[in-house]
Parts: C-alpha cells; structure tokens; sequence
C-alpha cells in the first residue's frame, strides 16, 4: 500500500499487525495467538446456531461487534494527534467506531453491505425457519440503523441502495457513490484468438453468498453444463479444506486456487460466473472487473442487483439452475454471443465505472459534507 500510496500516511494496530520475533518471545507469541483464535472460533460458535437441513447457516453474529481494547487505543492515538476534516469507516463492523471520534469531525460511513438485507435473502433457500430469518433480519436493521444514524453522511454503492437508505433514514445525507475500474484494469480490445478455457468463480469463503453459490452451482448447475475435457472450471479466494473436501464430494471437476495477487490471466478466455442467491445490496465487484477483463458474465438476479447498465446486454441473467446452465452453455457454443457480451459489458464498464468519472463525483461529495465550499476539479 505504501508502494501504490506513497503521499498517504497508513497506520497500522498491534491488535492486527505483529511481528514475527525469534525463539521464546516467537513460541510465547504463537501460544498466545493460537489461544486467541480458539477463543475467537468459539465465541463465533456461540453466536450461531444449528446447520439448518440445507446445509445453511443462519448469520446471527453481532452486528457490530466491539473492537479490542488494543486496537481502539491505537485508533485513539491517531484521532487524538492529527487533525482530520472526515472520518470515514466502510462495511458493517466499522460501523460503531463513529461513537470514539472527536467532535467537530465530520463522519462518513460507506454501506458495501446491508447485513439485514442479506440475513433476510435466507428465506429463499430451502430448510430455512422463515419467522426465525425475520426476527434475525430486524435485530440487525435495528442495530444498523442506531449506528448510521449518528453518521453526517452516508455512502451508497448503487441508486437502489440509495434509495432504499432514503426511506430507512429520512433527512440524512445520502449519496450515490459507487467504486470505479481502474484505468489499468481495463483490458484491451478482445483479441481474435478468443475462446472458452474456463469458468471462473471470484470469491473468498469468508463470506457467506459465496459459499452458498459455489454449493449451489457445484449440485444443481454443474451437472446440466455441456463441458469438453480442457475446460477448467476455478474457484478463487482463501477456502477451508473442509470446505473444499465438502465440494470436492459433489462435483471433483472444480478445483479451488487461493488467494490469487492478479486474476486478469484467469479471466482471459473464460466465463465469470456468480449464482448468488444472498444479496444485501452493494455492487458485486466480481462482475465489474469481469467484464473490464473482457470476461463474458453469468449471474442471478440478486448478483446483479445495484448494477448499472443492466438493459445493456453486458451480462447474462438467470435464476433457476436450469437458466444458469442454459447461459453457461449457450456463451460456450455461440461465439457471437461471447463477443456481444464482452463488448457490451466494456461499454458498460468505461460509461458507469470510469476512474475519473467516480472520482470526480465522490470529491464533489466530499467537499458538501464539510461545508458546501466549492470544489475545482483537478
């Protein structure tokens, strides 16, 4: 980060950065981190309750869970000894730092995620206690709700979710601003070597629409795709091998990569797939950077939703397996489909998540919250 931001100065807590010592402080450390973990791993375990006969979690973790004593006097020191206009914190368990910054600070929340919404999207799979999902789904609308309205100004990534917002917090500042593509992240024109090697599924496990998605595509998408033997079929992103065994029972053919530094050389040549079934607004950035690396798309309703240019024929929408099988299968053997999407989905890229474009808005943005001064762009 330092690399990439050399003007900004980036604080970093003991409470998540430690250095690795050497010989019985290294052992001592290990121990202590090793204790910390489980203690973390069964405080998690508390907060959840059964499997339900889907296979699914019910997501009853706090809301906002309090930071570590070391972590909130790290911060503390570094409020206390710069002077800041705004203070912006983004996704749900930042939410309640907004109650330790200093008056006269302006602050700003970024909503990538409604957890209510997303605990409420439940309901549509099967096994699942729809009373018991509703009264999740309003515990955390309460608490989300209590905390963002302490809030100056809040950050949408969609229209929709601004809208939305609107309704659940009349008279604040809400805007819309999404996250662009880089410049440098933008592919080239398609070449005319394009051909399908692959399918590709972008994200971490950590998250809970992923692994439903990737559970799902593996039982009931997989089997209906029409694939020859050189077609690989990836998952990226830091998965548990318990997990991985689980899919690997399903279906074999899919094979799990970690963490990857750079996916453009993934996304070349393949369909990016995201059949997520759990939503809770934002922007599926998956998508975004798929179709900037010329990377035709396959997604669900809910995966699209907060997407621009969705009448734009850049991405392919599908709802049952059946659908998403049909799409897979039709991208794979119609090359002009391939090509529509991937040009239609670059235009939908350079028009709506262009660098400067978002920039310049979210500057603008910035500039009304702390006092309605003119802003001159660069």
């Amino acid at each position: 980060m330092k690399v990439n931001w050399p003007s900004v100065e980036i604080h970093t807590s003991e409470a998540y950065s430690v250095q690795k010592p050497s010989t019985f402080n290294g052992r001592l450390l290990k121990t202590a981190k090793t204790s910390a973990y489980k203690a973390k791993t069964f405080i998690e375990s508390r907060t959840r309750v059964s499997s339900s006969p889907s296979g699914n979690e019910y997501p009853i973790r706090p809301v906002s869970p309090p930071f570590s004593r070391t972590f909130i006097g790290d911060l503390l020191k570094v409020l206390k000894s710069n002077r800041f206009d705004i203070i912006q914190m983004e996704s749900t368990p930042a939410l309640n730092i907004v109650n330790i910054v200093p008056n006269g600070i302006k602050t700003v929340f970024v909503e990538m995620e409604s957890l209510h919404s997303l605990i409420k999207d439940y309901r549509n799979l099967p096994g699942i206690d729809g009373d018991y999902i509703e009264y999740l789904s309003d515990y955390a609308k309460t608490a989300e709700l209590a905390f963002m309205s302490k809030y100056d100004a809040i950050f949408a990534l969609s229209s929709s979710d601004e809208e939305k917002l609107s309704r659940l917090l009349p008279g604040k500042k809400i805007y819309n601003s999404s996250f662009p593509v880089l410049d440098k992240d933008i592919a080239e024109v398609m070449s005319d070597d394009f051909s399908i090697k692959r399918i590709v599924y972008m994200g971490r496990e950590s998250h809970p629409p992923n692994k439903d998605a990737v559970v799902w595509f593996a039982k009931d998408i997989l089997p209906a795709l029409k694939l020859s033997d050189d077609i690989e079929i990836l998952v990226t992103g830091q998965w548990h091998s318990k997990t991985i065994k689980h899919i690997s029972s399903i279906n074999s053919s899919i094979h799990f990569t970690g963490f990857v530094d750079d996916v453009k050389p993934l996304l070349k040549n393949s369909i990016s797939i995201a059949p997520i079934r759990l939503g809770g607004g934002g922007v599926r950035t998956k998508l975004i950077y798929a179709m900037a690396s010329n990377s035709p798309v396959v997604t669900t309703s809910v995966g699209a939703e907060g997407l621009m240019g969705k009448d734009e024929n850049g991405f392919m929408i599908a709802d049952t397996a059946q659908e998403f099988a049909n799409s897979v299968n039709a991208i794979m053997s119609d090359v002009k489909l391939s090509e529509a999407l991937i040009r239609n989905g670059q235009n939908i890229v350079r028009t709506y998540y262009d660098q400067k474009l978002l920039a310049e808005r979210r500057n603008k943005f910035y500039y009304e919250i702390i006092g309605g001064r003119e802003y001159s762009s660069m």
